[in-house]
């Protein structure tokens, strides 16, 4: 079973659509960090 780690090594490339008028929370705010335990 591949790790997380192994899996974020094959990423090649990341791909970013801004869509007018709207920020990174609009588009990205329902992401939560690996690291991040809630609360």
């Amino acid at each position: 079973m591949a790790t997380m780690k192994s899996n974020l090594q094959k990423i090649e490339h990341v791909v970013v659509l801004m869509l007018e008028n709207r920020s990174f929370d609009n588009l990205l705010g329902w992401l939560k960090h690996p690291d991040d335990r809630g609360g």
